[in-house]
C-alpha cells in the first residue's frame, strides 16, 4: 500500500469515526473467511458494517477524529463493527456477543456506545443495553428542556358561552 492509499483509508476511516456513536473493537484472530462473511451479513442486518483495520492507521484516524478511547482496544488483529445512524447497538452487540460464544475465538475487547466507552471487561448486551438507555433518557430530557412549557391557563382557542 503506497502513501496516497494510506491517506485515503485514514481519511475514510477518520470520517466514519466521527459519523458514528456506536463501534465495537475485535480480536477477530482465529475466524475463518467463511465466517468472517456470515457474521458482516448479520451485522449488516442489524445496521453495522464490520470493518478489518490495520492498527497502525486507525491510531492515526482516532487521533484525528477526537476518539482517543479505542486507542487502548488496537492491539493484535483488529476488526471494528461501525453501527450506522439507522442502526441498533443492541442488536449488534448481541449478533457479536452470539458469534464469540459460537466460534470461541472472536474476542470482543470493548467500543464505544452511544458516545459511552466500552471495555472489555463489560458485558456487550448488559453494557450496550445500559448505554442506548441512557442515551434515550438523555435525548428524552433534551425534547423536554427543548419544548416551550404551556402557562396553566393558556388560550386553547375556544370560546365558552
Amino acid at each position: 500500500m503506497d502513501k496516497s492509499q494510506k491517506e485515503q483509508v485514514v481519511a475514510d476511516l477518520v470520517e466514519r469515526l466521527r459519523a458514528t456513536d456506536s463501534l465495537i473493537v475485535a480480536d477477530y484472530r482465529g475466524l475463518t473467511n467463511a465466517q468472517l462473511v456470515d457474521l458482516r451479513a448479520k451485522l449488516r442486518g442489524s445496521g453495522a458494517r464490520l470493518t478489518v483495520v490495520k492498527n497502525t492507521l486507525t491510531r492515526r484516524a482516532a487521533e484525528q477524529a477526537g476518539t482517543d478511547a479505542i486507542l487502548a482496544l488496537l492491539e493484535g488483529p483488529t476488526a471494528i463493527a461501525f453501527v450506522e445512524a439507522e442502526g441498533d447497538p443492541v442488536a449488534v452487540a448481541k449478533a457479536l456477543a452470539d458469534a464469540a460464544k459460537d466460534t470461541k475465538v472472536l474476542a470482543l475487547r470493548g467500543g464505544l456506545l452511544a458516545g459511552q466507552t466500552l471495555t472489555g471487561a463489560d458485558e456487550p448486551d448488559e453494557a450496550v443495553a445500559e448505554a442506548t438507555e441512557d442515551a434515550t433518557e438523555d435525548t428524552r430530557e433534551a425534547s423536554d428542556e427543548a419544548a416551550p412549557a404551556e402557562p396553566e391557563n393558556a388560550d386553547t382557542g375556544t370560546e365558552e358561552e
